[in-house]
């Protein structure tokens, strides 16, 4: 079999390249560069390397010798870059990993949706960085409420996100201060930097074009919420468009409360009911109780996922794997892009945007204290998606 490495090293025509390619399974690389880079390897800016990007495959689409594309981006800019990022390399049919949020907009996600092509699905693998999906505890979870049906029929979910809060504006050196100068020192320079923040006199627009990070939460123009609660609500919906009867879609509710004010930080916990039993579980164990064990609460079943290395209890490592792996199905004509994005991405292009849409429906409940249907505020935006 032919080697790979030299068909992406070297400078080479589209023939030259295809036919090297054949029977060579393709799969993902990550560049790791020890001696001065190529031209196709160092840039200074994301629009550097787009106009690059466009001019070699324009040279190649020529006959010219260039070397290898990428088949993907993984886009972690800050979140309010996104929209514009995507939407400028969406012409180029490239596989994205997009950290979450997509963005922070209603419009904006709308305009990210249409751009990658809405309901139709992207022509290529597209995943957003909901790293929790892919945590083995999460993973365990799932298979336990949905495959083997552990407690029956899901009617309830209570869930706590502890996020904690810090009160202090962030100083890369201040660990060094502190032991140099002394503590009164340090707070004396932590003083000077929240002064220099703003004052009652500062216009609005400067205070909103400042760096958000490394500002002090409280003493800053921040509206985030530091506790709220969401509560979502199910309807009876036994039957679907067809008329045909759907196991568990009972009448439901879930519960969801993001806390700052916390010692447990990114401690999740939760508790979910269900018709034969419960479970409650942390961020360490998952604890299942069977209500025809009532007389005997020690026969309920403790689970401990497996420990994983890395961010978000191994999210961030099952992500990337997920990522990787759909790409490269695609690539090796293993599965169709669909495919592969349900088998290892696990959602849609649309359910990825659904679960923004409702993040921004929730808002407008909080804001404009009302119950927000679901169903008719979907419809209205899909309606706009359309026009």
């Amino acid at each position: 079999m032919a080697d790979a490495r030299p068909i992406d090293a070297e400078k080479l025509t589209a023939s030259e390249r295809t036919r090297l390619r054949s029977g060579v399974r393709r799969k993902p690389r990550f560049l790791v560069i020890d001696e001065a880079p190529r031209e196709d390897q160092d840039f200074d800016s994301w629009q550097h390397f787009l106009e690059y990007e466009k001019s070699r495959r324009e040279a190649e689409a020529t006959g010219e010798k260039v070397y290898a594309g990428i088949d993907g981006i993984i886009l972690c800019t800050q979140d309010q870059t996104h929209k514009g990022i995507l939407q400028a390399f969406g012409p180029l049919k490239m596989h994205v990993l997009c950290e979450k949020p997509t963005a922070t907009t209603l419009q904006d996600c709308q305009d990210i949706y249409v751009s990658l092509g809405g309901a139709n699905g992207p022509d290529k693998i597209f995943s957003t960085g909901h790293v929790l999906r892919y945590s083995p505890h999460n993973m365990l979870l799932r298979k336990l409420l949905l495959e083997d049906r552990a407690i029956g029929e899901l009617v309830s979910v209570e869930h706590t996100e502890p996020v904690e809060t810090s009160p202090c504006v962030v100083v890369p050196d201040i660990e060094e201060i502190t032991a140099k100068a002394g503590t009164e020192y340090g707070r004396a320079v932590l003083t000077q930097i929240l002064s220099s923040d703003y004052d009652a006199s500062t216009p609005k627009a400067t205070m909103e074009s400042k760096q958000w990070y490394g500002r002090c939460v409280w003493e800053s123009d921040n509206d985030v919420l530091d506790d709220q609660i969401v509560t979502l609500t199910w309807d009876d919906d036994f039957r679907s468009a067809s008329d045909k009867e759907l196991p568990d879609r009972g009448p439901k509710t879930a519960v969801f409360h993001m806390v700052a004010f916390t010692e447990a930080q990114c401690e999740r916990r939760g508790k979910i009911s269900g018709t034969h039993g419960e479970i409650q579980y942390n961020s360490k164990e998952i604890r299942v109780y069977k209500f025809d064990k009532f007389m005997q609460p020690e026969a309920a079943k403790v689970f401990t996922p497996p420990k994983a290395a890395g961010g978000h209890g191994g999210g961030d490592g099952g992500l990337m794997n997920g990522f990787s792996k759909a790409v490269e199905a695609v690539i090796s004509g293993e599965l169709s892009v669909e495919q592969a994005q349900a088998n290892y991405v696990g959602c849609t292009l649309k359910e990825a945007f659904m679960s923004h849409a409702m993040v921004f429906a929730a808002e407008e409940a909080r804001l404009g204290r009302k119950i927000v249907h679901w169903q008719d505020w979907w419809a209205k935006l899909e309606q706009r998606l359309l026009s």
